[in-house]
């Protein structure tokens, strides 16, 4: 009786990831686009009050499904990333296809090894369908925004990995649980759960302080940007690339459009009447850069500009960026060493001392 009520310290993780799940679903459900998010963070939660259950013996004689669940992390996974590009949750014949798998593996959990093998092959799957996705995204935000830095979801692409690198150890754990002593899969057990919940903490707060893509109404369609025009892809003609590119160049220098901090290729599209699939390929083609680098270049030059006229002293280093275009002190920076091997502040000062 006395182990019936025992609390262990990976019991106390376990309502931890309650209490997370629980917060971020709060948190997060109301902003249409991180209900995935929201619903990965109610899984565990439901996932680990399960567990905690089981491992009380609290349900565990009487049913245990635990095991049947790992099937359902995959699609939450997969969904959670569709719904952060855009491609927003419909209930549909699809959805319940993968939903199916879990209902079948619900007969069989007492075979614990062998499911959870399956749910791993699932979630990697699934995780590598994800990880194409957001490349997608990624590729396709660099290319339409020159704000791409505070919208873009490379992050999630290294959290998805880090993710199926911890079901792979996950599984290992398992099928070495004969080879191994009760407090060395205890403490590796407890280790994998520590490492998720900080994973989950992490995405909790990437996305409180991601203000740009929460306040972001409609992320841009994957399907409008990363396939250019066929016409002129298939010319392939760098006259002609070259020819709208100075179009749309002397647009963005003749309206000093790339001060604008939120720079898109529609708007440039309402300047030019260019269409947005032409002016990607004429940028990418005619400077070999992407739309973010091309504006961020031209904003790098205003800094620079602004220095050399010496109007840098009624304003601090970081002004002059905002006033460029930058939104943010780490894309200046980034974009700054990139494009003149310094950084701003060193610039600054060789500036200064050579007046």
């Amino acid at each position: 009786m006395i182990d019936f009520i025992m609390i262990k310290p990976v019991n106390l993780l376990q309502c931890l990831f309650i209490f997370l799940g629980i917060f971020g679903t709060l948190l997060l459900w109301g902003q249409k686009r991180l209900q995935g998010v929201a619903a990965l963070l109610l899984y565990y939660s439901v996932l680990m009050l399960l567990n905690l259950l089981e491992e009380l013996n609290i349900t565990k004689p009487l049913f245990f499904i635990t095991p049947a669940l790992t099937l359902l992390l995959g699609p939450i996974l997969y969904f959670m990333s569709r719904q952060m590009v855009g491609f927003y949750f419909q209930a549909n014949w699809r959805v319940i296809c993968h939903i199916v798998p879990t209902l079948m593996a619900l007969p069989f959990t007492h075979h614990t090894q062998v499911v959870i093998a399956i749910a791993t092959i699932s979630q990697l799957i699934y995780i590598y369908q994800s990880e194409k996705l957001l490349n997608k995204f990624n590729w396709s935000i660099f290319n339409t925004r020159s704000d791409a830095e505070n919208l873009q979801l490379c992050w999630l692409n290294y959290t998805l990995m880090m993710l199926a690198f911890i079901f792979i150890i996950d599984l290992v754990r398992l099928n070495v649980r004969s080879l191994t002593s009760e407090v060395v899969y205890y403490h590796w057990y407890f280790i994998d759960l520590a490492l998720i919940f900080c994973i989950l903490c992490f995405m909790v707060l990437r996305l409180s302080r991601q203000s740009q893509l929460n306040g972001q109404a409609e992320p841009p369609a994957i399907s409008d940007t990363v396939h250019l025009h066929k016409t002129l892809e298939e010319l392939n003609n760098s006259e002609l690339a070259q020819k709208l590119f100075d179009e749309i160049h002397q647009a963005v220098m003749a309206d000093s459009l790339y001060l604008q901090a939120k720079l898109s290729v529609n708007d440039i599209c309402a300047r030019t009447q260019i269409k947005t699939k032409d002016i990607s390929w004429a940028i990418n083609t005619a400077t070999n850069k992407n739309f973010n680098d091309y504006v961020n270049e031209l904003r790098v030059k205003e800094v620079q500009k602004q220095l050399s006229a010496r109007r840098s002293s009624q304003y601090t280093l970081l002004d002059i960026a905002f006033n460029a275009g930058f939104n943010s002190k780490s894309a200046f920076n980034s974009a700054f060493k990139r494009f003149t091997n310094m950084t701003p502040s060193a610039y600054a000062k060789l500036h200064t001392r050579g007046e």
